[in-house]
């Protein structure tokens, strides 16, 4: 009988118990208990401070990035390298972990564990160490699922920590116009927008009686920088856009709720909102020179006046007569006439235009007529809509008169505006039609995000009738001076308002909802325009142009307003997504850390 056929079953126990410590002290050659419970504590305690980092990076904003002015996006190579960076040492982090874990569950499968199988025990101690065979990780599942557990903890610190873009929320300060006749350098003299003066008479005929006696009246000099002086061109800007904008001011559309938003001439919308810069003695409440062009920009938003009904009304009414070369229109007690000398009014087209406030005791409202004959008449029919076919009369003329009531101060309302980025926008190019006026790209808009809403100055609440003062309601008023005076010293055609309101306007849409017909409503959205910059205009100063401008209110102590209840989301890049669900990303490092203290637990008896 052999040596191996005597031994007894227990003898072969401890032959195999011996082994196991010999396969652990082969396998790990410095293997040493109380070195491992060292090495784990350490890797413990970083995982509770893994876990507080990725809880805190995730409640509190940690900025690699900050919103501001000359910031641009960070660029592929930067997000690359912090990519890489954190992944390397994520990387670093749970292997070290993973290692100590094997040390530790190591040392407590083969220096603890009694078995009547050494078998299965080494398939443990293999398991451990990522030795083992399928069968042996499947026998030893709750091992196997710890470590691909702990194993994703590389994901979950690069998630954690990744780089991500976040709105950093804001609140600026706007500063709006309420009274200005405002001086415009515009040669060697400074040139009025509004003419203050004690004369009843103006080339223009929209002027009224302020309560001191003077009067006050649109200026008729040229003056490119006036706000009255930028309606027409803003008409020939209008485009098409898929929303149905209303109107565009430098490049920017603005929704039909939005019409009469606060706009800078020089600036656009980025001073009006109170995006640029410092705003006097407010100072800047963005801490930023910011533009809408940097990445940072998200949207920004004020509640602002605006021209929320239409302040025009236009019907068929009156009488149009010829005598020689002299056209006359008559309605609602208002009668202009036209001298047409070069014109043979018997079958020539002419249109006569003009405006009566005297019977107006209000500023900023007034009663326009408009008179056209022959080929003219009908495209007048056209914009006033009256559905009816026009015919010759005894004397062989087809004519057409048409009387509008402006009345600036009951259209007004507050709404809250947001002014936006957009992922840029192409519009297709209808020009090719001469109905259709040309489509454009735009990359921002104006919209009304709410019908109503309260601006907060410094003082308190704003009430609407702070912005009734008479230098804005007389801009509003007469903003349809030169669509009138088009063309008065030939045939008086009205170019661009007819073209608006039968071409453009039909194709893109009304501005407001309670026009009857086109007509009205390109009156009303002239209105808007101008008001619109009025109200900017304050914050054009601000920002030092037009060069050589001025002011001068009429009433010096009530001459703009301080609006500090607005709000921007600027862009910035930080640290973690912010969102709560992403503190999620501990579960990994708290499965350890509970992991580690377990083993540390029941192996607390090895030296």
């Amino acid at each position: 009988m052999t040596t191996e056929a005597t031994k007894t079953p227990q003898a072969k126990e401890e032959e195999a118990t011996n082994g196991s410590h010999q396969f652990a002290q082969t396998t790990i050659t410095d293997f040493s208990p109380s070195v491992s419970r060292v090495s784990a504590t350490v890797v413990l305690i970083l995982q509770l401070v893994i876990i507080i980092i990725l809880i805190v990076f995730n409640i509190t904003t940690v900025w690699i990035q900050k919103p501001r002015g000359i910031a641009t996006a960070l660029s592929d190579t930067d997000k690359l390298l912090y990519l890489n960076g954190t992944t390397v040492l994520a990387t670093i982090i749970a292997c070290f972990t993973i290692g100590q874990i094997r040390r530790l569950w190591f040392s407590y499968a083969v220096l603890t564990e009694r078995t009547e199988a050494p078998s299965l025990l080494l398939g443990h101690a293999r398991t451990v160490i990522a030795l083992a065979s399928v069968k042996e990780q499947a026998r030893h599942v709750y091992a196997t699922l710890s470590f691909w557990l702990v194993g994703l903890m590389t994901a979950a610190i690069v998630s954690g920590l990744s780089a991500t873009n976040f709105p950093l929320i804001v609140s600026p300060v706007a500063l709006l116009a309420l009274d200005h006749t405002t001086l415009i350098l515009s040669g060697i003299n400074p040139t009025p927008c509004l003419d203050v003066t004690n004369s009843s008479i103006t080339p223009s005929g929209f002027i009224w009686r302020l309560s001191n006696g003077s009067y006050i009246s649109p200026s008729t000099s040229y003056t490119p920088d006036c706000e009255i002086q930028n309606v027409l061109p803003a008409f020939w800007n209008v485009r098409y856009t898929p929303k149905g904008d209303a109107y565009w001011m430098g490049g920017v559309p603005v929704g039909p709720l939005a019409a009469g938003a606060p706009v800078a001439m020089d600036d656009g919308f980025d001073s009006s909102f109170g995006l640029s810069g410092g705003v006097g003695a407010y100072g800047d409440r963005l801490g930023l020179l910011m533009s809408s062009s940097t990445a940072s920009f998200n949207w920004i938003s004020q509640c602002f006046p605006v021209v929320a009904t239409n302040p025009v009304s236009c019907r068929q009414s009156g009488v149009v007569t010829v005598n020689g070369s002299t056209i006359s229109v008559e309605a609602d007690g208002c009668t202009v006439s036209k001298s047409f000398p070069n014109l043979n009014t018997t079958k020539d087209a002419a249109t006569v235009a003009g405006v009566c406030t005297a019977s107006s005791p209000n500023i900023g409202t007034s009663t326009i007529v408009i008179g056209s004959i022959n080929a003219y008449a009908f495209d007048l029919n056209d914009a006033v809509e009256t559905g009816q076919f026009l015919r010759s009369a005894q004397d062989g003329l087809i004519t057409l008169s048409v009387a509008c009531t402006i009345d600036i101060a009951p259209s007004l309302e507050f709404r809250l505006l947001n002014y936006s980025r957009l992922i840029p926008q192409d519009i297709p190019d209808f020009a090719s039609g001469t109905n259709n006026p040309g489509g454009a790209g735009y990359a921002f808009h104006v919209t009304a995000s709410a019908n109503y809403c309260t601006p907060i100055s410094p003082q308190g609440p704003v009430n609407i009738s702070k912005f009734l003062t008479p230098s804005m309601l007389a801009t509003g008023g007469s903003a349809a001076w030169q669509l009138l005076t088009e063309n008065q010293y030939s045939d008086g055609r009205l170019s661009t308002l007819m073209n608006n309101a039968n071409n453009v306007q039909p194709f893109i849409g009304q501005t407001f909802a309670d026009s009857r017909n086109f007509l009205e409503d390109c009156l009303g959205q002239a209105s808007a325009i101008a008001l619109g910059l009025f109200w900017g205009y304050s914050s054009m100063l601000q920002i030092g142009g037009p060069i050589g401008s001025q002011s001068t209110p009429i009433n010096p102590n009530d001459s703009e307003v301080y609006i500090v209840n607005g709000n921007a989301s600027l862009e910035g890049v930080r640290v973690g997504s912010g969102s709560r669900i992403a503190l999620l990303y501990i579960l990994p490092e708290v499965f350890a850390a509970g992991l580690l203290i377990w083993l540390l637990f029941i192996t607390r008896h090895l030296e």
